[in-house]
């Protein structure tokens, strides 16, 4: 997060219910499993921990245990087929991550067209200002996207780019941006399509 991590914000929060008689459930989703993790998340009042990548039974069976959660059967939810062909995104795994809710993916596919632009200024500049604590963040954020879309090869750039940022690698990431450059344009495409024909399934289905 760019103000504050994990840690510090459950730190905040759970210092905010000792005067009142609440408890927000707070669950750690990270990309990394080091030793230890669990054990730090847990001892500053987080609930329960899910190490990135994960199924969607392991996050379910996570959230049962304070929300209600709406777990449909695996066989219904792959059942489900969504015709529109990508060379960059698997539709059909996608639909598959968030659980076969077509509108869900559908809102998820818009913030990503409106954001990848966004976040790829926001890496451009930082390389060119050699900012690599924010491209770091902003790589992050894209592969995450990235990755809820099983957008393959946007997920391994951006991965490259967050990789290169960490170990200090200007001309390691200055290459993936370059990559990323000439991917994002072709992704909305994909995305603006995907999200015109699912209006117009919409209209015709009315």
């Amino acid at each position: 997060m760019p103000v504050m991590d994990g840690i510090e914000a459950t730190r905040r929060i759970r210092e905010l219910e000792r005067a009142t008689s609440s408890h927000i459930p707070i669950v750690a989703m990270t990309a990394h499993a080091m030793k230890g993790d669990r054990e730090r998340c847990i001892q500053v009042g987080m609930d329960s921990y899910v190490a990135k990548p994960f199924r969607k039974h392991d996050l379910y069976a996570v959230l049962r245990e304070y929300f209600s959660v709406n777990n449909r059967p695996a066989e219904e939810i792959k059942s489900q087929s969504i015709e529109s062909p990508s060379a960059h995104i698997d539709w059909q795994q996608a639909l598959e991550l968030v659980a076969g809710e077509a509108d869900i993916l559908n809102d998820v596919a818009m913030a990503a067209a409106k954001e990848f632009p966004e976040l790829l200024d926001m890496l451009e500049q930082s390389v060119l200002q050699q900012d690599l604590s924010t491209a770091q963040r902003a790589a992050h954020t894209i592969k995450s996207s990235s990755r809820i879309l099983a957008a393959g090869e946007m997920v391994e750039w951006s991965a490259e780019a967050e990789r290169a940022a960490i170990e200090r690698d200007i001309q390691g990431v200055e290459a993936a941006v370059k990559r990323l450059r000439m991917l994002i344009p072709d992704v909305v495409r994909d995305i603006d399509a995907f999200v015109g024909a699912s209006a117009e399934k919409s209209i015709q289905t009315q």
